[in-house]
Order: structure tokens, then C-alpha cells, then sequence
């Protein structure tokens, strides 16, 4: 149902020539320079940020080494915070070769201190405080104690890092963990409250990011040399007219689903016929919009579920044997042997 043609894989990669890319870059670099750096306390030397719009510094006593790498996106900026009023001014001192990922958050009213070769996954949460007082809800900050992290500690997904912790060198947190106690070297805990769930093996040998950027100049080269290479092909022209294509797109989605909106609408006004199967509202009112817009399978699950929670919602038949092989109750509305 899908076409999956080369016009449509182009518009996911880097379209831009290989020249165009260098001047994006040039501007970043500048951004950097003029407005991000400002920011912080100190920032060392060669920061890597990807999005620089999309990365937030807030407050005082800000200090990042060298070689940092912030990655970032519109929808999931990276906030470096520090809290500097009444009797706080908190801190943030992070090492160098350090690693932010898109969603990360570090707020600071007290210290926190991030050793060398550090990593945040997505949407991980550090912070020495409380914030608000847990009877006092009036209280700003609340509770706070110093937070330390050693070198090459790694911090999963949505993991959280609360006040008072320290966690030893090397150690890892799982996704979504919620760390509430000291955490030793060497280890893997995971979970909430976060436990040990293994010893990593001593006789192993841990490369960390210090040791894999040990050459940033030459990386530099490596990466430009690959950039050089994959977009060799790349013509402003083509650039501009996948762009077009990708603008149009969005603009053809924003007047379907609008289209949509008022299609739901009417049918609610109706309270959807009974005389209407799934299959046939798939096939009349969704189908003939599917390869004008080249929209992927979830659409298509999104409309059907859309569908059948208005008919639970309004008690009505949301099963048919004869559209969907069940032959059984199900949760919400009620069955129906035959529905023509």
C-alpha cells in the first residue's frame, strides 16, 4: 500500500552538497562563539552541538570541559540549570569528553560535579534538589545535597539522579532507573528504588569517550573526509527541490488532517450509522488519501482506533464477525451477529 520509492528514502538523508553543509557549519560555529559561550562560566575547547538552538544554560557557576558533545532537538531540548537566589548558588562542573543527549536536564541549587567521559541518554534527569518544600509547597528549592559523579559513569534513558547520590567510576544506570543511594564503582543498578543488578568484570578493559576523542584533529579530518565522500553527489539544486517536496508534504498533512477533523465531527453529529463496517470506512474514507500523501501504516491503525473508541464511547457495535473474524464480546459497545 506504501510506496517506498527513492524520492521518498532521499528525503530522510542529508540532501545538502557537500559545500553548503561546511557554510551551515561555519554559522553554528559563530553561534557558538557569540551566544552559547556567554552562557557558561567556562566551555573548553571544541564543543560539539548539534542543534545549537535547542541547547537552554540557565543560571551561575557553569563550568564544561573540553571536547563536550550536546545533542539536541526541537522537540527535546537539553537544559543546563543552576538555581542562584536567597541562600543558594548552586553549581554545575562537568570533565571533559562528556556526552548530552537530546531531552537531558541537569539542575543544580547546591553542586553537582560530572567527572571526565560522563554519558546522558535520552531524557535523563539529574539534580541535587527537591525544588519545592514537602510540607512547605511554597518553599522554593527545598532539600538539597551536593551530587557527584565520577569519571565514565553512564546514565540510561529516562533515568533520574536524585539529591545526595554519588556514583562510582564507571558505573552504569539503567533506562528509567531512579537512583536515591550511593552507587559503588564497577556496577550496574537498575530500577526504582535503583539496586545492583551486576559487577561489571575487572579483568575487561573500558574504553571511554576520553580514549576513543583521544585525537580530536584527526577525527575532525576523519568526519570531514566522510562528509566529503557521502555528499559528493548532493546538488543545490536537488537539495532545494527535496525541500520543496518536504514543505508541500507538510502542508498536504495539515489540510488532511483537518479534513479528518471535520470527517470524525460529522460522523459524531451522526453518531456514526450502523450501517457503516470498518472495513468500509478504511476503504471509502481512508483509503483514497493514503498514496496522495504516501501516510504509513500507523495512520491508517490511528483512524481505526479513533473509529472505534466514538462507537464504544456511544455504546455501539464495534466488532463484526464478517469485517474482523471475532466471535466474542468484546470490552466496550456490544456485538453484533450481522450488520447488513
Amino acid at each position: 500500500m506504501i510506496r517506498k520509492n527513492r524520492q521518498e528514502l532521499n528525503i530522510r538523508k542529508d540532501n545538502r552538497p557537500f559545500w553548503l553543509k561546511r557554510i551551515h557549519w561555519w554559522f553554528d560555529q559563530k553561534y557558538i562563539k557569540k551566544i552559547i559561550t556567554p552562557q557558561f562560566e567556562f566551555l573548553g575547547a571544541s564543543p560539539l552541538i548539534l542543534g545549537v538552538k535547542y541547547l537552554n544554560v540557565s543560571g551561575k557557576n557553569i563550568s564544561v570541559g573540553d571536547f563536550s558533545t550536546f545533542i539536541t532537538s526541537p522537540d527535546a531540548h537539553v537544559h543546563i540549570t543552576t538555581w542562584n537566589a536567597d541562600k543558594h548558588d548552586g553549581k554545575i562542573e562537568v570533565g571533559n569528553f562528556c556526552l548530552f543527549s537530546p531531552g537531558v536536564r541537569i539542575s543544580a541549587a547546591t553542586s553537582i560535579k560530572i567527572g571526565n567521559s560522563c554519558m546522558f541518554a535520552n531524557g535523563a534527569y539529574v539534580s541535587d534538589s527537591d525544588w519545592h518544600g514537602i510540607y512547605d509547597r511554597a518553599l522554593p528549592v527545598g532539600k538539597s545535597s551536593e551530587v557527584i559523579l565520577e569519571d565514565n559513569v553512564w546514565i540510561g534513558d529516562s533515568a533520574i539522579v536524585n539529591k545526595g547520590v554519588k556514583i562510582g567510576k564507571n558505573s552504569i544506570v539503567g533506562a528509567g532507573s531512579v537512583v536515591v543511594k550511593d552507587v559503588p564503582e564497577n556496577v550496574i543498578v537498575a530500577g526504582n528504588p535503583a539496586k545492583v543488578v551486576k559487577e561489571l568484570d575487572q579483568n575487561e578493559k573500558i574504553i571511554s569517550r576520553a580514549d576513543m576523542f583521544s585525537s580530536p584533529k584527526e577525527l575532525d579530518d576523519l568526519y570531514l573526509e566522510i562528509d566529503r565522500i557521502s555528499l559528493k553527489e548532493n546538488t543545490f539544486f536537488g537539495y532545494q527541490l527535496i525541500e520543496l517536496k518536504k514543505y508541500k508534504k507538510n502542508s498536504d498533512g495539515e489540510v488532511l488532517k483537518e479534513k479528518n477533523k471535520k470527517l470524525i465531527q460529522n460522523k459524531w453529529e451522526e453518531r456514526i450509522p450502523l450501517n457503516i463496517s470498518i472495513e468500509n470506512y478504511l476503504k471509502e474514507e481512508v483509503d483514497p488519501y493514503i498514496d496522495d500523501y504516501e501516510y504509513d501504516g500507523d495512520y491508517i491503525e490511528s483512524q481505526a482506533f479513533g473509529y472505534l473508541a466514538i462507537r464504544s464511547f456511544l455504546n455501539l457495535p464495534i466488532s463484526f464477525p464478517k469485517t474482523t473474524g471475532c466471535d466474542k464480546s468484546t470490552v466496550g459497545g456490544k456485538m453484533v451477529e450481522n450488520i447488513n
